[in-house]
């Protein structure tokens, strides 16, 4: 059973997955598998992508009928078998030391939700710092932090996106924690229930 189940919804992203790929593939920690779900796409997508991990046995490659991202990452939660759950969309990629060193963080605390920054990158090549962990909230002198020591704005301490956290898969199955299968802000329900739910969340600095 490997550490880590990489979810990856797309739709029509022959463009961006190989970028996708090649930075899960770069990862420092390997033990990893990837569940690329397609929603449908009308372009190349997946068969440009079985050609391009045909020799990966990492990866898994699952075809449906279009519906949202949400049903996709729900799929993905059912065929995974890792320790814990990183969702990444299909036009983002992982810096290739995500893994390694939330999945430390999260031995380490025995956390069952490690939130983390981001950087939104422009067709132009200009980036922005996002936002993941917010410091208007969370300490630098907190390890880790739940519901319970701060009731009034746990849902205001990390980005309530899939790809700014990733999740113990136990937990999510334990309390049956699920995406909301619409066409739009499918992931807050699921982001929020789990902060709320967490018995231990923490975070790392990863800028």
């Amino acid at each position: 059973m490997p550490i880590f189940s990489v979810i990856v919804p797309m739709y029509n992203a022959i463009h961006t997955i190989e970028n996708c790929y090649q930075h899960i593939c770069s990862q420092t920690l390997q033990d990893y598998e990837v569940i690329f779900v397609d929603d449908g796409s009308t372009d190349e997508t997946v068969s440009f992508l079985r050609e391009l991990t045909e020799n990966d046995e990492k990866v898994q490659i699952i075809s449906l009928e279009h519906s949202n991202a949400g049903h996709c990452r729900n799929v993905g939660i059912e065929h995974a078998t890792g320790d814990y759950l990183a969702f990444c969309d299909a036009d983002d990629y992982f810096e290739n030391n995500l893994l390694g060193i939330t999945y430390r963080k999260a031995r380490d605390t025995g956390a069952d939700v490690v939130g983390y920054n981001f950087k939104k990158i422009y067709d132009d090549g200009s980036e922005m710092a996002g936002v993941g962990i917010d410091k208007q909230f969370v300490s630098d002198l907190w390890d880790s932090y739940n519901y319970e020591n701060c009731p009034d704005f746990i849902l205001s301490t990390m980005a309530l996106t899939p790809w700014s956290k990733i999740v113990r898969r136990e937990f999510v199955l334990e309390n049956n924690l699920l995406f909301d299968e619409i066409t739009s802000t499918n992931d807050i329900t699921f982001s929020s229930l789990c902060l709320a739910n967490a018995e231990v969340v923490s975070f790392v600095n990863t800028r």
